[in-house]
């Protein structure tokens, strides 16, 4: 945040309101990151292998990861 609106951060440090923002911006990346989680894992089935497993739990995690910053990590809080 202090990279992209750097003046709203010093704004927030020095407030309590900086708190319950980060409180639901947590709350709203951990639910979205379960449901992604869930969907990723019904569209692609799980692999029986190891590799194959390997492979698709970190495709899985930079897909939820990626998704989860961009929906909800990097949108700018007022």
């Amino acid at each position: 945040m202090q990279e992209n609106y750097y003046s709203e951060a010093d704004e927030l440090m020095n407030s309590s309101l900086r708190d319950e923002i980060v409180l639901e911006i947590d709350i709203e990346a951990y639910s979205l990151w379960e449901l992604l989680r869930k969907q990723y894992a019904k569209a692609n089935p799980h692999p029986t292998t190891f590799m194959e497993t390997l492979n698709w739990e970190n495709t899985r995690g930079f897909y939820v990861d990626h998704e989860v910053m961009e929906q909800v990590g990097l949108q700018f809080r007022a």
